[in-house]
């Protein structure tokens, strides 16, 4: 370096700060201080700078990420939603299917067993009368007080059946707590007006001793012509009973359905 004209150099590390003759040494240090400073402060920006861009590469993968799980998201509701949908739709319309089936097989079991009760009565010659005891006859047949067939019945068929002369139970299988045959008791307004006026009734809301049942209510006739209507027969089953296996296939219908829409 003295060939050129310098007379002096300060090593400090890795920086070497020349200078010519004339620079004294408060010189020298202000610009060795002023070069430290200088490159502290190009370390420092850069390092920042660095430091802002990770941010940027950050913030930008982490919005591809959300952006990315929240499409997938998206995707697979907009997917799962329809078979969802018809998933449900198929439930609803196989419960109601079957709803209606089940409430037309408990008719048609009720009505054969009721037709076929009050068949067993005709079997028997003369009319039917109601004694001033209070007990009703067929002929010389007592039905209030021969309570095998209505038994015999519901132990046959699972179904309680009753016989009423007018609107009034005479003899039925269906019994209180206390185990005491419910006659005596009269058929709800409604359903005896219909019956007596020569229709057959289905109702799915029959309440007997405070329990509901599905029952059938068909009109006795006097002799075999359909002119006069002297009572009624009817035949009810449980509808705990009834709706526990509908609930029970209808629940079996809906994991099948939103187990094939899913598959």
């Amino acid at each position: 370096l003295s060939g050129d004209g310098y007379v002096g150099q300060v090593d400090l590390g890795a920086i070497i700060i020349a200078a010519d003759g004339d620079a004294d040494g408060s010189h020298i240090r202000n610009l060795f201080y002023t070069f430290i400073w200088k490159i502290s402060l190009e370390k420092i920006c850069f390092n920042w700078y660095n430091f802002i861009v990770y941010r940027k590469k950050f913030y930008y993968r982490k919005m591809y990420i959300y952006w990315e799980v929240h499409m997938r998201r998206k995707i697979m509701l907009l997917t799962l939603f329809p078979l969802i949908l018809m998933g449900v739709i198929i439930g609803v319309m196989s419960m109601s299917i079957i709803k209606s089936s089940m409430t037309d097989d408990i008719e048609a079991k009720l009505k054969a067993v009721a037709g076929s009760y009050v068949e067993a009565y005709s079997q028997n010659i003369g009319k039917y009368k109601l004694k001033d005891n209070g007990l009703c006859y067929k002929g010389s047949y007592c039905i209030s007080e021969t309570t095998t067939l209505v038994d015999g019945v519901k132990e046959n068929s699972d179904v309680d059946v009753a016989f009423c002369y007018e609107n009034t139970i005479v003899v039925t299988s269906i019994t209180d707590d206390n185990g005491e045959r419910i006659t005596g008791q009269e058929v709800a307004p409604d359903i005896a007006e219909k019956v007596l006026a020569g229709e057959k009734v289905f109702a799915s809301d029959v309440e007997i001793l405070g329990e509901k049942y599905y029952g059938y209510y068909a009109p006795v006739y006097q002799g075999s012509t359909t002119e006069e209507v002297i009572g009624i027969v009817f035949a009810v089953a449980p509808a705990s009973k009834e709706d526990a296996s509908f609930n029970a296939i209808s629940s079996l219908a809906i994991t099948t359905s939103l187990d094939i829409t899913s598959s």
